[in-house]
């Protein structure tokens, strides 16, 4: 017992003979204040920047194409093999799986803390051994998650052109920002992959006894470049290779379809036509009722996303006097001036807090310490940032809310450690043994204090998932500016208080010190007269005390529980976009969707005519097929609110009533809200294993919501289903020796088209499509 008492006394000398050191050596203490300040500084300049933060989840992606395939057989051939095969490994913790036309999305969820490496090798090698895919799928992608980056600007390149004059004016137009030192990563987003298409007519196959795959295989045999080996010669070394090669389509034409035995030949242009295309798809962007095409603009680990943004805005400025009037080029979504703002904020409520603290400080303290004690907030804000990185934290939206949250709390420990070292000076003793006694005396409670908060952020560390990994900044940050103001107010704050005062000779100083000595002796004579004696009474009558405490809280409790205060769980915003999202039923055309996207966007004009403020508009950005085939966008930019006075919610009411109701339009949905709540109040999951179930479900379950008044845009999740064609081999067809596959790939090969060949082409890939004429195929 007497050792583990001398080895506690130990302990705590050594700490309090940490603390007088450090008082005592003003020096060491203006060294270390230094390094912290120039430290910080040094990793500003370096640490990565970013909008949002970036991270990684342990989760394998499986991907693949089945390009014409409907969600139901994507599901049936690729997905539910797939989930069978992973659903009985160890380190599979969750499945979820994606079915949309053409394309399968597999979600594998690691168990937590297990090797992603050895999960995606265990995944990839159970994915391999699936021998049940269908022929015309394309390999699988699998990969780890490697975070969600999110685009620093979004522009909207638009004209009066074709595809092809679109995509080559938005290729000019990416080649010429990369060319900027400032930005390094672009990418474009609704462009189609080219093609060439052979359009062969069905009556000149049948003359000719050929089928499409017959075509397929021909452009496939003649269109190749074939590394042949090597020769050597007296003259030096050769290298083999046939060259075929062919890239557009006038190369394709003269290959040989036919060779006749009198040597006679039929090529390819005299039964097909052969052009440049593109992948046939219904998706479709506008810009202000003309063609776009997206391009999104990032920032790499180097790169602050205010200095790629400036690029960009002086970059367009610079390019919209030299477009022609036919096409344009404009920035649709800026994410950067958030995140200024968000700097601006942080910025300017740190300079109006240390104003606020020096100057309630100064009134009743020395300047010296009010200066001092003020001090700390700079200075533990840069110091954490030397913390930063070994968190594996940057500079982003979430962790400057980290330091938004701190600037209000940081500077109480150096407040209550100046002050008692304040005090013990008014007691006549001098400004060193002040400032040695007011620091150990009070370097508990601060420890037990920051230690606290410390551990109040401390689990938030630990929150699993992808909601936990997108908030771990804001806990790092806290944690880490309150360990360097632990340090401050300990190490360097007592420091400066114990030099001595150099005795002032401006005349103002000394009426001010002498104003604030009467403004405390007032101050102690009103504690005095009416503190001290209210706190002698509430000690005196504690359990009254305690009584009136318990009441007060249950009222305050009584009154948040009745329904006075609103509650929202998930916090919404309102952003200057208002989106309209419509859904059509299963298989309508798409003429017909575009239709109705461009009846919105005019309702959307037409409410802005009324309004009466034209200059409130920026532009309207219209998407067909994008998500699925049935389904349409149309997003309103506003100005910002500052600019307008209608808000957003409110120009979502009066859009909704301008656009009038149709029959065929089975939902639209009008949104304007960011953050987890979104504009959707309500939100169901229905959970089956057969999907007409689900349909069913989801149906009855909207039906029944929307009775309910004051309910709006509900929205089913499911659209009608599609129509479909079932072919079946006749017994005539099975005597003839025809299978469900041959059947199956003729059927495919006429209305989606037979793939000749595939070859990467500048930065595209370029498919080589053999199909029936479109009106053929209608």
């Amino acid at each position: 017992m007497m050792k583990q008492e001398r080895e506690a006394n130990t302990s705590e000398s050594g700490f309090q003979g940490l603390l007088t050191w450090f008082a005592k050596n003003h020096v060491a203490a203006n060294l270390l204040m230094l390094a912290v300040i120039v430290i910080g500084l040094i990793v500003s300049l370096n640490i990565r920047q970013e909008i949002y933060p970036t991270f990684t989840l342990d989760v394998v992606e499986i991907s693949m194409e089945y390009r014409g395939a409907s969600p139901e057989e994507v599901e049936q051939s690729i997905i539910l093999p797939i989930e069978s095969e992973l659903r009985s490994m160890e380190i599979v913790r969750e499945i979820t799986g994606t079915a949309s036309e053409g394309n399968a999305r597999i979600l594998a969820e690691l168990i937590p803390g297990s090797d992603r490496n050895r999960g995606l090798q265990e995944i990839t090698a159970a994915v391999q051994r699936i021998n049940l895919f269908p022929e015309d799928a394309e390999p699988p992608v699998i990969a780890l998650d490697n975070g969600r980056r999110r685009g620093v600007m979004y522009l909207s390149i638009y004209g009066d052109l074709d595809a092809k004059g679109l995509l080559e004016f938005a290729r000019e137009m990416e080649d010429k920002l990369l060319s900027l030192p400032e930005i390094s990563l672009i990418e474009l987003r609704g462009v189609r992959s080219p093609e060439v298409h052979i359009e062969v007519p069905q009556a000149r196959l049948r003359s000719m006894g050929l089928r499409l795959n017959d075509i397929a295989e021909a452009v496939d045999d003649a269109a190749l470049d074939v590394p042949a080996g090597s020769i050597r010669t007296a003259g030096g070394d050769y290298l083999l290779k046939t060259k075929e090669r062919k890239e557009l389509a006038r190369e394709f034409e003269s290959i040989p379809i036919i060779s006749r035995a009198d040597g006679t030949k039929v090529r390819l242009k005299d039964i097909a036509l052969v052009k440049d295309d593109f992948e046939e798809s219904e998706r479709e962007s506008y810009f202000n009722g003309r063609p776009s095409i997206w391009l999104a603009v990032y920032s790499s680990e180097t790169q602050s996303p205010l200095t790629v943004a400036r690029a960009v805005r002086q970059f367009i400025e610079s390019e919209k006097n030299q477009l022609p009037d036919s096409v344009g080029i404009t920035i649709t979504f800026d994410r950067s001036d958030d995140y200024e703002e968000r700097i601006n904020m942080l910025l300017t409520n740190g300079a109006i807090g240390l104003l606020l603290v020096i100057l309630a400080l100064g009134l009743f303290l020395e300047l010296r310490v009010a200066f001092w004690t003020t001090a700390g907030i700079p200075v533990s804000i840069l110091g954490s940032l030397f913390l930063l990185p070994a968190m594996d934290a940057s500079i982003n939206m979430i962790s400057l809310f980290g330091f938004i949250v701190t600037l209000g709390i940081v500077v109480d420990d150096a407040v209550v450690v100046g002050e008692e070292i304040f005090h013990k000076m008014s007691l006549g003793k001098s400004r060193m043994q002040a400032a040695v006694e007011g620091v150990q005396l009070m370097a508990k409670p601060v420890l037990f204090a920051v230690s606290t908060n410390i551990i109040a952020f401390l689990p938030l560390l630990f929150v699993p998932g992808e909601t936990g990994r997108f908030f771990y900044v804001l806990p790092a940050v806290v944690i880490a500016v309150f360990t360097v103001s632990l340090i401050e107010c300990l190490l360097i704050l007592p420091a400066h208080l114990a030099q001595k005062n150099k005795r002032s000779v401006f005349k103002l100083y000394n009426q001010f010190h002498a104003w604030q000595t009467r403004l405390r002796v007032r101050i102690d004579d009103l504690i005095d007269r009416w503190y001290n004696p209210v706190i002698h009474l509430v000690i005196k009558q504690r359990y009254l005390t305690c009584a009136l405490s318990i009441g007060a809280f249950l009222i305050i409790l009584g009154y948040t529980f009745s329904g006075r205060i609103d509650f929202t769980f998930r916090p919404s915003i309102e952003t200057p976009f208002v989106q309209a999202e419509i859904e059509m039923p299963s298989g309508t055309p798409t003429e017909r969707t575009r239709e109705v996207a461009f009846l919105i966007e005019e309702a959307a004009r037409k409410t802005i005519d009324k309004l009466g403020e034209e200059d409130i508009l920026i532009g309207i950005t219209t998407s067909v097929a994008e998500r699925s085939s049935n389904g349409g966008e149309v997003s309103v930019r506003l100005v910002p609110q500052s600019e307008r006075k209608v808000t957003p919610g409110e120009f979502a009411q009066l859009w909704r009533k301008e656009f009038p109701a149709l029959p065929d339009v089975e939902s639209v949905f009008f949104d304007y809200l960011i953050g987890p709540g979104g504009s959707a109040e309500i939100d169901i999951q229905i959970s089956h294993p057969e999907v007409e179930v689900l349909r069913k479900a989801a149906a009855e379950v909207a039906k029944a919501i929307g009775k309910y008044p004051g309910v709006e845009d509900v929205r089913k999740g499911f659209g009608r289903e599609m129509p479909q064609f079932n072919f079946e081999i006749t017994p005539e067809g099975r005597s003839l020796g025809i299978t469900a596959r041959e059947l199956g790939q003729q059927i495919r090969h006429a209305f989606y088209g037979a793939e000749a060949l595939r070859q990467p082409m500048d930065r595209e890939e370029l498919r080589v499509m053999v199909k029936f004429p479109e009106s053929e195929r209608r």
